[in-house]
């Protein structure tokens, strides 16, 4: 079943028994660090972020975050609301003493997955960034803040090695995507699994994919981000197809069927890097 994501800029806090939760769902961001000074530049607008939260400042955190393409005017009114649940949330945590970095996972040359701590006097808050190295440098593509330990849980990040048929299937399929070709694309990785391509599934995927190039620019390279072997006749591939702005995670399910030939189950693919969790420890 494909699952094809297109939201837009997403918020949602709810507030029960003290609990807090708070999701943001951005594209992508101009708060960037260029590779002018060591390996760790990467941290640096991550490290702005977190510091602005600390010091009571929201509003300019989230409006550097936005600050990207034409955002700031065009999600003026979801930005805004973004602002206003992020004050609010500060006052029911009450004042962040202090923040350090969890851990990173480095998913590809271009991607990071980093995740922080916050504490208040009544409990840790969790933030986790996926950073993007865009031609401007890095860039927050995605931000997630909860007051709950599973965003700590690490995301596909496996290197096993995988039969040639695999790796050959969904490389062709990545190369014709990142060249914006991508019904070709569909037709060279779903080899044995024709059924499934009917022409709405295939216009539908172009159709969706170029509206993403409007909003986040246009392929320019891809990575392969994870290799899972979950069993002897299960793997699990995660690539990112990087737009101008933004990468887009791709999720590949093969299986290998009775007579051996390896063909895919599952494809998945969205904006915001859902479902890419790590399925081996």
């Amino acid at each position: 079943m494909l699952k094809m994501k297109m939201k837009e800029v997403s918020q949602e806090i709810r507030v029960a028994s003290q609990i807090l939760f708070v999701f943001l769902a951005i594209f992508s961001s101009s708060s960037c660090a260029k590779d002018d000074q060591g390996g760790d530049s990467h941290l640096r607008v991550t490290d702005e972020f977190v510091r602005l939260y600390m010091e009571g400042k929201p509003r300019e955190a989230i409006r550097q975050t936005f600050d990207r393409r034409d955002f700031l005017t065009t999600r003026k009114q979801e930005i805004e609301l973004v602002i206003l649940n992020a004050e609010q949330a500060l006052e029911k945590l009450g004042k962040i003493s202090a923040f350090e970095m969890a851990w990173e996972q480095k998913l590809s040359e271009h991607v990071y997955y980093v995740a922080y701590q916050m504490f208040t006097d009544r409990f840790p808050i969790y933030i986790t960034f996926f950073l993007f190295k865009s031609q401007d440098g890095w860039v927050i593509s995605h931000f997630n803040m909860n007051n709950v330990r599973y965003l700590l849980d690490p995301v596909a990040n496996g290197a096993d090695e995988v039969p040639d048929a695999v790796q050959n299937l969904t490389d062709a399929m990545m190369q014709e995507f990142v060249v914006g070709n991508y019904e070709d694309g569909l037709e060279k990785g779903f080899v044995g699994a024709e059924e499934i391509l009917t022409d709405t599934f295939k216009s539908g995927t172009r159709k969706q994919m170029e509206f993403l190039e409007s909003i986040l620019g246009e392929p320019t390279a891809y990575e392969l981000a994870s290799a899972e072997r979950l069993s002897s006749r299960s793997i699990r591939l995660v690539y990112f197809l990087l737009l101008e702005s933004h990468p887009l995670a791709f999720e590949f399910n093969f299986f290998e069927k009775a007579d051996g030939t390896w063909v895919i189950a599952d494809f998945n693919y969205n904006d915001q890097f859902k479902g890419i969790v790590a399925l081996k420890p």
